[in-house]
């Protein structure tokens, strides 16, 4: 039950991120960039969340960090949350 509950908290986050994209006027390759950055980010959370390589929350911000900025982006949320 718990990870439906993560993949619809997940789902309704990256909803809220095309609507904002879409208020902002992103171009239609700015918006499909983003999700698949997103989606790329919340499947290298999931893989280490499962892992259990990393204690990180799967959510869209987290998602998106990791899918737009990579390993330093994964780094910045590790030192992030030893603070």
């Amino acid at each position: 039950m718990a990870a439906l509950e993560i993949a619809l908290c997940f789902t309704a986050g990256l909803f809220l991120l095309i609507l904002t994209a879409l208020l902002f006027r992103l171009s239609f390759k700015g918006i499909a960039r983003l999700l698949l950055n997103a989606a790329f980010g919340g499947v290298v959370l999931l893989a280490l969340s499962m892992l259990s390589l990393f204690d990180l929350p799967l959510n869209p911000v987290n998602a998106l960090v990791v899918g737009y900025l990579g390993v330093p982006g994964l780094i910045a949320l590790l030192i992030i949350r030893a603070l």
